[in-house]
Formats: C-alpha cells, structure tokens, sequence
C-alpha cells in the first residue's frame, strides 16, 4: 500500500480509503480485531510497517462504529 499505482485515476490508498469509509457503516471493527485472526497478537507478529497505517485505520474506524451501536442498543 505504500507505493501507489495510477489506475484510472485513483490510488491504491484512496480506493483503500473510500472502500473502508463505506465498510464502516456494516462493519463493527472492533468485534473484527477483537475475535478474528486480525487480533492484536496475530497483527504484532504478521503485520509489516506498510500495513501499519492501513491497521492504525481500521482500529479507528471501530470506535465510532461501536459508540453508536453501543447506544442503539440502550
């Protein structure tokens, strides 16, 4: 993800940016990094430094995602 390539227009970061903005609505990230192999052990041993800001973004994602759902359900 840290090279971006030109493809009809957009970047590999941008198309990265607008997919997880529209997947924020639908998906609780927080349930993703805390139950799924993306958990924090699996992404300290796996994860690259290019995956870090790609990471560090879905993290932020799921605090609003369950702020809301959090006060949906009271």
């Amino acid at each position: 993800m840290a090279n971006e390539i030109d493809w009809n227009g957009f970047s590999k970061k941008t198309l990265t940016e607008d997919i997880l903005r529209g997947l924020s609505d639908v998906v609780n990230w927080h349930y993703v990094f805390q139950y799924s192999p993306l958990s924090e052990a699996f992404i300290e041993e796996y994860a690259t430094e290019e995956d870090w800001p790609i990471i560090s973004h879905f993290q932020k994602l799921s605090d609003p995602f369950m702020q809301k759902h959090e006060e949906d359900l009271e």
